[in-house]
């Protein structure tokens, strides 16, 4: 069976704006009402078509997007198979690299601060040695 937004050739979402549009509502107005109803019910067609038609979106409604993202009620689904890669790594590795090279004329051995900096950021000295290895790494060689 077909639905009827397809016989007609419009989105329910549209056709309900354009109810309240029809009824007076401004549009602007009416389409946020509607992406936010249909937010509150866990269904965030209406704003990605509002994105992709390059519409205007308030504050209020990317309020309500990022309170749904921090309560857990959106989540994105992992594309690759596999381990996952903490994406934390990266700040942590450039954080652990920053701070040794800023420190490495201070007097201390490497070892000792590769100890200091590890305790700092509550992991191993050996984490450290390979974080300022991959930010080594990253650099460009300076001359």
């Amino acid at each position: 069976m077909t639905k009827p937004w397809d016989q007609l050739g419009v989105k329910p979402w549209d056709f309900e704006t354009q109810f309240y549009v029809d009824d007076g509502a401004n549009p602007g107005g009416a389409r946020i009402a509607v992406i936010l109803k249909w937010m509150s019910q866990g269904d965030l067609r209406p704003l990605a078509a509002a994105i992709k038609e390059g519409h205007h979106i308030p504050k209020m409604v990317l309020g309500w997007l990022a309170y749904m993202i921090d309560e857990g009620q959106v989540v994105v689904k992992a594309r690759a198979r596999g381990r996952q890669r903490k994406l934390e790594n990266g700040p942590r590795n450039l954080l652990a690299g920053l701070a040794y090279h800023h420190h490495s004329g201070s007097g201390l051995n490497s070892e000792k601060l590769f100890e200091a900096i590890a305790e700092v950021m509550g992991t191993s000295p050996e984490s450290v040695r390979q974080a300022v290895t991959i930010y080594r790494k990253s650099r460009p060689q300076q001359k």
